[in-house]
């Protein structure tokens, strides 16, 4: 595979071998060939097996370019168009995969040790998301050829509910992992991608009723961004559950009001920095936010 491929070297050399493999593969993957390819049946499975291969490990590659965006050996202009092309591979990949498919590599992803990778296969899985979700489904007159329309994304099959719920418990780990506390970027990562699950698959309460509690106990986090980012996920599960999120509502408004007392008794607007500042509000918002959906 291409990551393995890349060694110690000229780092222009390797990115501009880079981009022509990216533009090689998104070519392949836009020729009319690939797209008869997927319509049969007895190739579907081999090729969604690779797209899952290469779906990781362009992922893998945006970090290690991002690794080395410091370096200044390689052009502004070459690095740009690289990571251009990767995300355009990317959005043709996420196009053609069933979702089960799609679910299992988000999974693989998230067991990286790399938090920056699990960090952007979350990033990654939001756009995919809310992509599928935002596409109006086909006139029902219609035969829909494509195994991945939207409909399918909409209305998950037994194993694409499997992957799904599989890939729900991988970020619930990350939301419970205290180790995780300090990487802050990753854990609001974490609780924001399931609000944006909730948001895009509300009919599966199974799944978030699994997940409602290590969000809600999350909310009593020391770090104001990952409390904020719990509140307003909380909000979305509460709206999805509906009566099944009553037996959180204890532990929900216990820590509002704990969080909404620190906040009162810890403001000092003389010498609060900006960010500080910025974090509180985005709390007190989220705080409200919270209340509305409880009341």
């Amino acid at each position: 595979m291409m990551l393995q491929q890349i060694g110690i070297g000229n780092l222009e050399v390797i990115f501009m071998e880079l981009l022509l493999a990216m533009q090689f593969v998104l070519h392949k993957m836009q020729d009319p060939e690939f797209a008869f390819k997927r319509e049969l049946t007895e190739d579907s499975d081999s090729i969604q097996s690779k797209l899952e291969e290469l779906m990781e490990q362009i992922v893998f590659l945006l970090q290690y370019v991002d690794r080395r965006r410091k370096q200044l050996s390689v052009p502004v202009a070459i690095r740009k168009e690289l990571k251009e092309c990767m995300h355009a591979v990317l959005r043709n990949i996420t196009m053609v995969m069933i979702p089960s498919a799609y679910f299992q590599s988000i999974i693989n992803l998230l067991r990286n040790a790399d938090g920056n990778v699990r960090k952007k296969a979350l990033g990654l899985l939001c756009e995919t998301v809310k992509g599928h979700v935002s596409v109006k489904p086909k006139h029902r007159g219609r035969r829909e050829l494509n195994p991945n329309s939207s409909s399918h994304w909409l209305n998950l099959d037994e194993n694409a509910f499997e992957s799904f719920n599989r890939m729900c418990l991988e970020i619930v780990q990350i939301v419970d992992d205290s180790v995780v506390e300090s990487n802050v970027s990753l854990k609001v990562a974490a609780v924001t991608t399931l609000e944006g699950l909730a948001n895009g698959f509300p009919s599966y309460h199974s799944v978030f009723n699994m997940c409602f509690a290590s969000v809600t106990n999350s909310i009593s986090s020391q770090n104001l961004a990952i409390s904020s980012s719990c509140l307003r996920t909380t909000g979305a599960l509460i709206n999805v559950l509906g009566p099944k999120a009553l037996v959180e509502l204890p532990c929900i408004m216990e820590n509002v009001i704990k969080k909404s007392h620190e906040i009162s008794t810890t403001i000092d607007l003389k010498n609060d920095a900006d960010d500080n500042v910025a974090l509180r509000e985005s709390l007190m918002a989220s705080i409200l936010i919270t209340l509305e959906v409880v009341w």
